[in-house]
């Protein structure tokens, strides 16, 4: 059972976002834990990878998007929040991009790689 539970710990969860965009123009999103995309270009979404995981992937059509992204993690001495972040990027088909926090007390920024080997 131990095994069991610790194997997602470090697996991704796959988050689905249906939309009418050709397979082979969409690339893939990996959102750390820690995040919560709550708007992709301007429309309420809940991308969040599922309790245990830590990531959550989603395939999104290629093209420029914008997302709004909430922060959320324990810290010593408690949580540390930051909500309604906003970032933007070009996305290429056929790409992996990961979507990561970057903190530098007391901001924090999301960044978006491309992980495409």
């Amino acid at each position: 059972m131990i095994l069991m539970f610790s194997g997602c710990l470090s697996s991704t969860a796959y988050i689905t976002y249906d939309d009418a965009t050709p397979p082979e123009q969409k690339c893939t999103l990996t959102i750390a834990a820690s995040l919560t995309v709550t708007e992709f270009n301007g429309k309420a979404v809940e991308w969040k990878p599922a309790f245990g995981y830590n990531w959550g992937e989603v395939q999104i059509p290629q093209g420029n998007h914008t997302f709004t992204v909430n922060f959320t993690t324990t810290a010593t001495g408690g949580i540390y929040t930051a909500e309604n972040i906003a970032v933007s990027h070009n996305f290429k088909a056929g790409r992996s991009y990961r979507m990561v926090p970057l903190m530098r007390p007391p901001n924090v920024t999301i960044v978006i790689k491309d992980i495409s080997q």
